[in-house]
């Protein structure tokens, strides 16, 4: 539960700042990133792949702005403040349900 919590407070980071991003995966839940339209999804035992996403993000600046202001309409639509809000009370029910065990 906490690696969900996590990631939804990342996917609010990420709207806040308006930014596209490269993300690993199986690191974050795929459906936070649209590959190739709000950031780009690179595979952990590929460090070189990420490189030359990185790279070509540091050469295309209108790209990177595209791809945030997609970004940011994609989290706000599909992971809003209500969500993350249901995430963190399920966790804490969770916990308590455990405690009580």
């Amino acid at each position: 539960m906490k690696r969900h919590v996590d990631e939804d407070l990342q996917r609010a980071e990420f709207r806040e700042c308006n930014m596209s991003n490269t993300r690993l995966i199986g690191v974050v839940m795929q459906d936070a990133v649209i590959d190739g339209e709000t950031g780009f999804l690179t595979r952990p035992d590929d460090p070189d792949d990420m490189g030359e996403k990185l790279a070509y993000l540091l050469q295309n600046p209108d790209l990177v702005r595209a791809m945030g202001e997609r970004a940011r309409r994609h989290v706000t639509q599909v992971f809003d403040r209500e969500r993350l809000i249901e995430a963190l009370v399920e966790g804490w029910q969770a916990t308590a349900a455990l405690r009580r065990m």
